[in-house]
């Protein structure tokens, strides 16, 4: 799990990774860092396909460009999942 956050102080890093992330990504970031970071942890977890990120009520699918909110599902251009990530 990657949390990603405008809060960056180092207490609130420390925080995060305390509650079990693994890793903690300071908005505003390129999606480029996001998509460097983010190959290792599924690898990492040795499901081979990229997990889902979520804050609970929204889902996106990086594997598939999938947005989910409130049971609806929506196909993203490259363009809407970029600009929906850096929310």
């Amino acid at each position: 799990m990657i949390i990603v956050t405008a809060r960056d102080g180092i207490d609130d890093r420390i925080d995060g990774l305390d509650l079990g992330a693994d890793d903690y990504l300071v908005k505003p970031f390129e999606i480029r860092e996001l998509l460097a970071r983010h190959p290792r942890g599924a690898r990492r977890e040795g499901s081979g396909s990229p997990a889902l990120l979520t804050n609970g009520k929204l889902h996106l699918d990086p594997a598939t460009r999938e947005a989910g909110f409130l049971g609806e599902t929506s196909l993203l251009t490259a363009r809407e999942f970029a600009v929906l990530l850096r929310c």
